[in-house]
């Protein structure tokens, strides 16, 4: 459930903001996993658990001639360019 949440998320700011490329694919990936992680939040208070869902998020985006990625997850949070 906490992967599925967070890609829909993901993959629902990237159809809004990749028209048709990202000004700032670092600031997004960045934007977008933290806009995950809310909705993760907002999923554990609105039903009451004892404990928020987890997942770990893994994201590439291609974009001209260049690879964006971001890994966040368990106890790391990484990102890079090339």
């Amino acid at each position: 459930m906490a992967s599925q949440l967070a890609l829909q998320t993901l993959a629902a700011l990237f159809q809004r903001d990749a028209k048709p490329s990202l000004r700032d694919p670092m600031r997004f990936l960045n934007d977008a996993i933290l806009a995950g992680h809310h909705q993760l939040l907002r999923y554990a208070t609105d039903k009451a658990l004892l404990d928020t869902p987890r997942t770990t998020i893994v994201a590439c985006l291609l974009q001209g001639n260049a690879a964006y990625w971001a890994h966040c997850g368990g106890l790391t949070a990484l990102s890079g360019a090339r």
